[in-house]
């Protein structure tokens, strides 16, 4: 029965009175960054691309499945454009 429970918590709820989480507050940053003229070919390839796999009709077994999902559009376009530029750390 214990299996059918389920707790949540926020980093406000306290536990004997302490907080459970003690974080620092948020800290963004929004860079901006202009591509080179490669950069800016080789993302709009990509996203051309995904724009062809969100109007395919994909089989649940076909792996590019996955890929047509937006989210996982979003992340791959993400991931293909991060330069250290981006992270100045």
């Amino acid at each position: 029965m214990s299996n059918l429970i389920y707790f949540s918590r926020t980093l406000k709820d306290e536990l004997l009175g302490k907080k459970l989480v003690d974080l620092p507050p948020p800290n963004t940053e929004l860079v901006k960054i202009k591509a080179s003229d490669p950069e800016q070919i080789f993302y709009e390839a990509v996203e051309a691309r995904q724009a062809e796999l969100r109007a395919e009709k994909l089989d649940d077994d076909d792996p590019r499945k996955e890929l047509s999902n937006t989210l996982a559009q979003i992340t791959c376009l993400r991931q293909s454009i991060l330069s250290s530029a981006c992270c100045p750390f």
